[in-house]
């Protein structure tokens, strides 16, 4: 009997230390966008002159990269919707 345990325990103290949890199950569910007309300040972060999935836009779009930048300056997620209104604004001029 003790010889059939040993390896059991072994076996299950592997399974225990590699397995762990998975990394999705800790990581924290993304906030809800929240659709806000437009930041605090009262302006929009510019992205005039950026190139889309560049280095300047750390590798995202243009409207990706205004909401990241909007949520720096003010806590808040905006809609994709309003992000794409803004970049084709601010574009346009």
């Amino acid at each position: 009997m003790g010889r059939l345990l040993l390896p059991m325990i072994v076996a299950v103290l592997v399974v225990a230390v590699f397995a762990g949890p998975a990394p999705a199950q800790n990581a924290p569910s993304p906030a809800p966008a929240q659709t806000t007309a437009q930041p605090a300040s009262g302006q929009w972060p510019s992205i005039k002159g950026l190139k889309a999935y560049s280095d300047d836009t750390n590798g995202m779009s243009l409207s990706g990269f205004l909401r990241y930048l909007t949520f720096q300056q003010t806590g808040r997620w905006i809609s994709n919707d309003d992000a794409e209104r803004v970049v084709k604004q601010q574009l346009s001029k």
